[in-house]
C-alpha cells in the first residue's frame, strides 16, 4: 500500500537531498481494551529537508553526557511507542544548548552507546587490526528490533 500511495503523491517527493518521510501507523480500533481483534493502517508521508542544519555532507555533534538515559531493562524502549519520544525533548534542548545537534544515549556505569537521537546508531571504523568494521548496539532488551536496524545489518 505505501509504493500505491507514493505513487499517488509522487508530487510531494522532494529533490535531493530533502526526503520523503514515511511512516507506517498500525491503531486499534476495537472497542475492547484488553483484546483487541480491528486495526486501522495508515500511512503518513511528510516531504522533509536535511535532519541535521550541517547538511548532509557534513558530521555532525553529538552530546553524550551519562546524567541522561533514554532507555533501561524492564521499560519500554524496545517498542515503537510514542511515549518513547516525549522524554527526549528536553534532552535535545540541553545538547542543542551545548552546540550540538544530537544527543547519543549512554546507558549504565560502562556507558554503553544506546542510540543517537531517536534513531538505531551505527559505526564503521577499522578496529586495531586494519579490519573495517559495523557496530551497533546489540538487541538485549534496550533498543527497538526495528525494520532500519534490520534491512541496514542484512545488506551489510
Amino acid at each position: 500500500c505505501m509504493v500505491e500511495l507514493i505513487k499517488i503523491d509522487k508530487d510531494l517527493v522532494p529533490p535531493y537531498p530533502q526526503s520523503l518521510y514515511v511512516r507506517p501507523n498500525m491503531i486499534s480500533i476495537s472497542n475492547f481494551v484488553f483484546k483487541q481483534n480491528e486495526a486501522l493502517l495508515y500511512v503518513i508521508l511528510c516531504p522533509v529537508g536535511d535532519f541535521f542544519s550541517t547538511g548532509t555532507s557534513k558530521s555532525v555533534s553529538l552530546m553524550a553526557d551519562p546524567n541522561y538515559t533514554r532507555c533501561f531493562y524492564g521499560g519500554v524502549s524496545q517498542y515503537k511507542m510514542g511515549c518513547n519520544y516525549s522524554p527526549t525533548i528536553y534532552v535535545q534542548e540541553v545538547a542543542a544548548s551545548r552546540s550540538c545537534d544530537q544527543v547519543l544515549w549512554l546507558f549504565g556505569e560502562d556507558e554503553r552507546i544506546t542510540e543517537a537521537g531517536t534513531m538505531n546508531i551505527f559505526i564503521h571504523w577499522k578496529n586495531e587490526k586494519g579490519e573495517k568494521q559495523l557496530l551497533t548496539p546489540p538487541l538485549d532488551g534496550l533498543i527497538l528490533p526495528g525494520i532500519t536496524r534490520s534491512s541496514v545489518l542484512e545488506l551489510v
